[in-house]
């Protein structure tokens, strides 16, 4: 069996404010530890049209086994109004100095944006994959640079004003935190269970190991923050926003997300068991060896999502539609996928045992050497698929379109053959 993968995700963060600024401390928020990155000086080059941002990485950290990416984002200021100017996906490399100047270009229109605004943040955010398993290399900590006071150090979690004053509001359990503004904040290992947080912002926020549970987090903006390892058991995500953000190893089973956006999210080893995400749509999503067993995905179409090695056991995606998903591996056993729209979906060597998949559409898809025992393929299309090596005991494909169809490998014991008749070829 392959060995498991786990991605971890480090976030650093730095803050430029050309008006004011938020406390830090100079220091790591967890004595002892070594900082995974220290910041120079950080430039704003008009002239250049970009931003010039030194950073110093720990070596240890970039030693790790794994592929190590940074993603760079501007966020904007006016009033109580912000907004993300850029957001650059692009996988730029962290090298293995330990130091690197990253040289982020904005266009005119981004630059004037920036310059025009109350005050502006650049956020750093080290990702780093890694093979073998364990918890290596997803320890971090939040530093942050202020152009103001030309210091680096760790940030408090600390609110700006929005529409309302935080600054004086207590962060506990059950808090009043609606409408706060906490771009960047950390909050590590904290509890804010059965908090108010409906309509506040936390772009960018460290959040690992937090417990939410009980929390209402309607229409909340979690972008880009890392909720690794959180408690979000009974919290109220209804119309919440979690593009970007690292959830790895969070709890979220039993509930009722399909209103949540979690675009470009990841979700790896996440407990995501008996969630409802009926009639959702989920793009650009990482959800590696995640637990759906018992999830509600009918209707919901999913675009370039990462399940590889998901557990869906009992799951229900009834007239689901799956574009360039990645199921390698996954555990479909007695899953339900009659009437699934997938074409090209890879399928390679999952376990999906009495698994349904009725009138299913899988043309071209590939299942080689999948575990196929008394599955049901009525009706299915299956041209051009690919069953190579696959084990199909007791399996049927009566009525199933097989133009096409490779069995190379596969097989067939007690067989049902789209033609009807019974294959014993084992």
């Amino acid at each position: 069996m392959m060995s498991m993968v786990r991605a971890a995700l480090i976030t650093v963060s730095l803050l430029l404010t050309s008006l004011g600024s938020i406390p830090v401390s100079g220091a790591s928020p967890v004595a002892g530890e070594v900082p995974v990155v220290q910041i120079g000086s950080v430039n704003l080059n008009p002239a250049r049209s970009a931003i010039s941002i030194p950073v110093t990485f720990d070596r240890d950290v970039l030693r790790q086994d794994g592929r190590h990416a940074v993603h760079i984002g501007v966020l904007a200021t006016t009033g109580a109004d912000t907004s993300v100017i850029v957001s650059n996906r692009e996988r730029n490399k962290p090298g293995t100095s330990g130091r690197k100047t990253f040289l982020l270009p904005l266009t005119s229109g981004e630059m004037a944006e920036v310059q025009a605004a109350d005050s502006w943040t650049v956020a750093v955010t080290l990702t780093v994959a890694n093979a073998g398993g364990g918890d290596a290399g997803r320890k971090a900590d939040s530093a942050w640079y202020d152009q103001a006071t030309q210091r680096s150090g760790q940030p408090a979690a600390s609110a700006r004003i929005e529409d309302r004053d935080c600054s004086g509001r207590a962060i506990e359990p059950g808090a009043d935190l609606s409408g706060c503004d906490f771009i960047g904040g950390y909050f590590r290992g904290m509890d804010l269970s059965g908090a108010d947080m409906s309509g506040a912002r936390f772009y960018y926020a460290t959040m690992d190991r937090v417990s939410l549970e009980d929390a209402i987090l309607r229409d909340a903006h979690f972008n880009y923050a890392r909720l690794d390892s959180a408690d979000l058991e009974g919290a109220d995500l209804r119309d919440a926003l979690f593009t970007g953000a690292s959830m790895n190893y969070a709890d979220l089973h039993g509930l009722p997300i399909r209103e949540a956006d979690f675009s470009d999210a990841s979700l790896n080893a996440a407990n995501l068991a008996g969630v409802d995400l009926s009639d959702s749509s989920l793009s650009y999503l990482s959800i590696i060896n995640a637990d759906l067993s018992n999830a509600n995905l009918v209707g919901t179409a999913l675009y370039k999502v990462n399940a590889s090695r998901a557990r869906l056991t009992e799951a229900n995606l009834t007239g689901a539609v799956l574009r360039d998903v990645n199921l390698q591996s996954a555990n479909l056993q007695r899953a339900n996928l009659q009437d699934v729209s997938a074409d090209g979906v890879r399928f390679t060597r999952v376990e999906a045992d009495h698994a349904i998949f009725t009138r299913a559409s899988l043309a071209g898809a590939s299942l080689d050497g999948a575990k196929l025992e008394w599955t049901n393929f009525r009706r299915a299309n299956l041209r051009g698929a690919f069953m190579n090596g696959a084990y199909l005991a007791n399996a049927t494909l009566l009525g199933a379109d097989d133009v096409g169809l490779n069995l190379v490998g596969a097989r067939l014991c007690n067989t049902v053959m789209p033609n009807g008749k019974v294959s014993n070829w084992c």
